[in-house]
């Protein structure tokens, strides 16, 4: 029952911490960009190195043999050593990617699902408010000597219409899981 509740409401969804995901973006945009950037220049540079004369990629032989009319031949066999060549290449966006490390450390200091400043400001004003209702509510209690159980008598007799109030030890739980 409570596996087939959590498939069809899912438990964490990321798309509700839009802050969240657009500032790991962010700092994978600020590691990848510039590694992108070298690796592009580095890339580069070795294919470029991978046909120059003295590639350590590519091998040259020179044919030795006479033609039939006797003179020497200008062929040349060329082979490459493409394992070696992609080594260097995985070698070199490894060099420059962000390592598993510091992968790992990608969501540090960033804060989940953070109330905004606008839901913060509101819940302490609810909750000064609720501390001025239920401070009057002691007042009057005090005021016309009713017991905190003579109340609670009292509100049950009412048919509990609501109209009770947390006390002020259950007070400092509300406001706390604000969607």
């Amino acid at each position: 029952m409570i596996r087939q509740k959590i498939k069809r409401e899912p438990f964490i969804q990321l798309s509700q911490y839009s802050d969240f995901t657009d500032a790991i973006v962010s700092i994978c945009k600020d590691w990848y960009e510039p590694a992108v950037d070298s690796l592009r220049q580095d890339v580069e540079a070795l294919a470029e190195r991978l046909v120059e004369i003295d590639s350590p990629w590519l091998e040259t032989k020179p044919h030795l043999t006479k033609s039939a009319e006797g003179e020497a031949s200008s062929k040349v066999d060329v082979s490459c050593n493409i394992q070696g060549f992609l080594d260097a290449l995985v070698s070199q966006v490894l060099r420059k990617i962000p390592s598993p490390n510091k992968l790992g450390s990608l969501a540090d200091g960033v804060t989940v699902g953070t109330e905004k400043q606008v839901v913060v400001r509101k819940c302490k004003e609810l909750k000064e408010e609720l501390k001025r209702i239920q401070d009057a509510r002691d007042g009057i209690c005090r005021a016309f000597s009713i017991s905190m159980d003579e109340l609670a008598a009292m509100q049950v007799g009412a048919g509990n219409l609501h109209t009770s109030l947390p006390s002020a030890s259950n007070s400092r739980t509300l406001c706390t899981h604000i969607p």
